[in-house]
């Protein structure tokens, strides 16, 4: 017998079938010459070799790879969702037990819905490792995000829940070797600077709850709202008594003070009764309001406000404990700053407080309060939403409103007071201003920037009846467009609060920070004034005012060693800007422009300003970095005047050494 006879009989039956059976997928005998299905229809068998049969899909060496690595997966997705997955061999030649094909699961339910079964006690060997990829597997299995939903939810059933021991809200202590009694120590010798610097922390009256030692005051300082507001109040008190050339090396220690009190912030925003909650994170706000993380003090107060509406501190609930009602009003002197200066709302009513403002004897905090509700008049009347869409001749109508309301409490001043405060001071024989007195002066003058702004450029005239003078003198009816009364009611504010900012000589770095939006503010108002009308000798003059302001930086920055460079690098490129114009309009010629502002011009820089909502919401927005109406102008404002970058700490005109994150605190937002 030949070899191919050999393997013709050897061959698969498919193979020895002829062609003609092959293709009807009949059975053939493979008769010779010709099968059984062939000679019955009368045709010859024509036989060759059939074609191989190739391995179907998936079983080349990459798809047996590829359904390993998914098989690990699976097994790891299952692992980590708490489910006893089998391992088993991965080879080519691993088939099941006939012990396993013989007994069938009586309860077939779906893999996450089995119960696992119970360990054997008998050893078991370690089974072969799966046969690993040629590559590693992704870090997220893709698998885990295909899971029916009941694995995940047995998970959350099945995994044991640590028992919660301890208090809800633990103390967090970034200062742990100091305990009450060094505390004391510490911050109580600067509770006078403190009173006198902030009315609104009433430190004068609640800084004798925690002296004398006695249990009451144990007590007092052990709990989390005293605790709280003695570490504010120690922050604050630090930061006024620091150096202004030692920042860089005392504020890492001062920071922790504060850190201390913010770490409580959600036991006294949720569990708080005492009002001395408010009162913490008032001194807490108020210490913010020192740094560039304006966003920061914005939250604090909101949460002052809130707590405060919480406890019913605007209630007259027959209480007579004065404390109560002058917390009241120091969140409430917070909140409406906030709601006019940087365009928040305000989380206090007034068409629902119940209580008195400050008694009589408590001065500054009692002038501040009536402040307060001027604010809160003029930003709901001239600022909110609805009153930016009022048209023109009702907006005039409420910035007469509001000029009477100021006159009419400026005249409520004692002594000379009346005449002084337009002038940027107090009169009598007061050289500077203190603290308190300096937020007094400020306020009132910036409120009468605000309230002239929104109508400064309208067009037409009106017989005003106005006081020319002193607060004796009888008013007078004259004609003035009301575009002209309002510009000079602006100049007026604005020369008074450049006037009051530098009559202090060194105030406190902080201190500094926290007011400097007054006189950024008015300068906004008197470049637009010189920019309008340069060719008058009343631009000269109010180019002089802005003149001594950026002066006043410069001293301040070389004598106290601070950095202030941003701030009076922006205040020149502006200052030179306005006397181009100026010089520009006398004789025709330029001044020499500076290195990177050839971008700007006199018209570029008036168009920008008088675009501003508000100019002091402008100027919020070039030194904190809480976003305000006017933060895409202060950006445009910035890259104009051709800046230092400011990326690394968020905010344009900030120095260093007032960012959190330049003490490792990162409280705004990623400065």
């Amino acid at each position: 017998m030949s070899s191919s006879s050999r393997k013709a009989e050897t061959a698969p039956r498919t193979q020895q079938a002829c062609r003609r059976c092959r293709a009807k997928k009949s059975r053939c005998d493979a008769g010779r010459p010709s099968c059984g299905g062939c000679a019955a229809q009368g045709q010859e068998c024509v036989y060759d070799s059939a074609p191989p049969r190739r391995r179907g899909p998936g079983r080349s060496k990459q798809a047996v790879l590829a359904l390993e690595e998914r098989l690990a997966q699976m097994e790891t997705t299952l692992r980590r969702a708490g489910l006893a997955a089998q391992s088993s061999s991965l080879t080519d030649d691993a088939s099941p037990t006939p012990e396993a094909q013989a007994a069938p699961s009586p309860n077939p339910l779906p893999l996450a819905a089995q119960p696992q079964p119970e360990p054997s006690p008998a050893p078991v060997p370690a089974p072969a490792p799966p046969r690993q990829p040629d590559h590693d597997p992704p870090s997220e299995s893709p698998v885990a995000s295909r899971l029916p939903d009941f694995v995940a939810a047995r998970m959350f059933l099945t995994k044991p829940v640590p028992a919660i021991e301890g208090p809800t809200f633990p103390r967090r202590t970034y200062t742990p070797d100091f305990d009450r009694q060094i505390l004391n120590t510490l911050w109580l010798p600067l509770t006078p600077s403190v009173a006198a610097a902030f009315p609104v922390l009433n430190a004068d009256c609640l800084v004798g709850r925690f002296q004398g030692g006695g249990p009451a005051a144990d007590a007092l300082f052990d709990s989390t709202h005293g605790w709280a507001y003695a570490c504010a109040c120690m922050a604050l008190g630090s930061s006024l008594k620091c150096l202004n050339e030692a920042i860089p090396a005392l504020f890492p220690r001062i920071w922790p003070w504060f850190m201390n009190a913010l770490a409580t912030i959600a036991e006294l925003t949720t569990t708080a009764t005492d009002p001395l909650a408010v009162q913490a994170l008032v001194g807490m706000a108020v210490f913010m309001q020192g740094s560039a993380a304006s966003s920061a003090a914005v939250a604090l107060v909101a949460s002052a406000a809130t707590l405060s509406n919480r406890l019913g501190l605007h209630r007259d609930g027959g209480n007579d404990d004065p404390v109560r009602y002058r917390i009241f009003w120091a969140a409430y002197i917070l909140d409406k700053s906030n709601a006019l200066n940087l365009g928040v709302p305000s989380a206090i009513p007034d068409d629902d407080i119940e209580v008195d403002l400050p008694p009589p004897d408590i001065f500054w905090l009692r002038l501040r309060a009536q402040l307060a509700t001027i604010q809160s008049r003029i930003h709901t009347s001239l600022y909110t939403a609805r009153a930016l869409a009022l048209p023109g001749p009702e907006v005039f109508r409420t910035v007469l409103d509001a000029e009477r309301m100021m006159d009419s409490w400026r005249r409520t001043l004692p002594g000379d007071m009346a005449d002084a405060i337009v002038e940027g001071g107090l009169g009598g024989d007061a050289d500077e201003l203190t603290g308190a007195q300096l937020d007094v002066v400020m306020t009132f003058n910036t409120c009468q920037i605000l309230v002239h702004w929104s109508s400064c450029r309208m067009e037409g005239d009106l017989t005003l009846t106005v006081g020319v003078g002193g607060k004796e003198s009888a008013p007078q009816s004259m004609l003035l467009p009301r575009g002209r009364h309002c510009l000079l009611r602006c100049r007026s504010g604005s020369t008074a609060v450049m006037r009051a900012f530098c009559s202090v000589p060194a105030p406190p770095l902080t201190v500094l920070w926290r007011t400097v939006c007054h006189p950024l503010c008015a300068m906004i108002v008197l470049l637009v004034d010189i920019l309008e009308e340069p060719a008058t000798t009343q631009s000269t003059m109010l180019l002089q005012t802005i003149r001594s302001f950026t002066t006043f930086l410069e001293t301040f920055q070389r004598e106290e060693k601070c950095d202030l460079a941003k701030l009076i690098a922006a205040c020149g490129t502006l200052l030179w800007v306005a006397q181009a114009a100026v010089q520009r309009a006398r004789d025709g010629t330029d001044v020499v422009v500076p290195e990177g502002t050839a971008g700007v011009t006199p018209e570029k820089l008036l168009s920008l300003l008088r675009s501003t909502t508000s100019p002091m919401t402008l100027a919020q927005a070039l030194i904190g970095n809480q976003p305000t109406r006017d933060s895409a102008l202060a950006a445009e404002l910035i890259a104009m005047v051709a800046c230092p970058d400011y990326r690394p700490i968020g905010v344009p005109l900030a120095p260093d050494a007032l960012c959190p994150s330049t003490y490792g605190f990162h409280l705004d937002g990623g400065m």
